[in-house]
């Protein structure tokens, strides 16, 4: 999707305001922020192209977490007329099944806990037999 500074988009009910983007030069690459809001959070998805390397560039991906879903927002491109392109991917449960593996971690362990008992197994005796003919 593609916004204008200001715009804002709803994406399975989550509410993402595009506010700007600026270019940042730092020591081996430059990098195109582009700043996106999220609630209280802010994502700073970005690309950075490294002139030294034939001018290849590398994607940064904002990445947030909810207890209901990840959020990832990908900075597509940008237009000189300061609008950007970008791909958002929520992906719902996520921290759950940190937590189901957590739980399941802790229940192992505490089924390993504690003393072994030795197994007592009744031992029968029998009296030997011995027939009258002999």
């Amino acid at each position: 999707m593609t916004l204008q500074p200001g715009e804002h988009v709803s994406v399975f009910g989550s509410v993402f305001t595009y506010t700007g983007a600026e270019q940042r030069q730092l020591g081996d690459h430059s990098e195109l922020v582009a700043v996106m809001r999220f609630g209280d959070k802010t994502l700073e998805p970005s690309r950075a192209t490294y002139a030294g390397l034939g001018g290849q560039a590398l994607t940064h991906v904002a990445i947030t977490t909810t207890p209901l879903a990840d959020v990832y927002v990908i900075l597509v491109g940008s237009s000189p007329d300061g609008s950007a392109s970008f791909r958002i991917l929520i992906n719902p449960l996520v921290s759950w099944i940190w937590a189901g593996g957590a739980l399941l971690l802790l229940g192992v362990a505490f089924g390993n806990l504690g003393a072994r008992r030795p197994e007592t197994v009744a031992v029968v005796t029998r009296t030997a037999v011995v027939p009258s003919w002999r």
